[in-house]
């Protein structure tokens, strides 16, 4: 994998790219102090210009999503719902139909006679 990386221009382009980006964006010191920062518990603000950036993310980004997560909770239960009866009902007809015949009383059979030639033996 270390050869293919080194041997690939494409890999050597996205690298030179990613070290531009870091180095714009305050390079090794930034980057020591973001980690010393997380390791402390602490935030740091973005420098000024990053913030603008986050600023024009999409707005749906800063809402809270009350409406979505109340209809995804509604849909969630509703499923379970929907699958629960069915499961019972599968349940009812299986029970229904292997075990009818114990709900219902035995009625004593009549024994059958042998006929031998269109005549009953006695």
């Amino acid at each position: 994998v270390a050869a293919r990386i080194l041997q690939e221009p494409s890999f050597a382009a996205q690298a030179q790219r990613l070290g531009a980006a870091l180095k714009r964006l305050g390079g090794l010191n930034r980057s020591l102090q973001l980690i010393e920062a997380a390791a402390e518990g602490r935030y740091l603000e973005p420098p000024p210009e990053i913030r603008q950036a986050m600023d024009q993310v999409d707005p749906f980004l800063h809402r809270t999503h009350e409406v979505e997560i109340v209809l995804s909770t509604a849909f969630a239960c509703f499923c379970f719902l929907m699958s629960l009866c069915t499961c019972l009902c599968c349940l009812k007809c299986c029970l229904w139909c292997c075990c009818r015949a114990s709900w219902s009383s035995p009625k004593p059979r009549k024994p059958k006679s042998k006929m031998a030639g269109g005549k009953k033996l006695q």
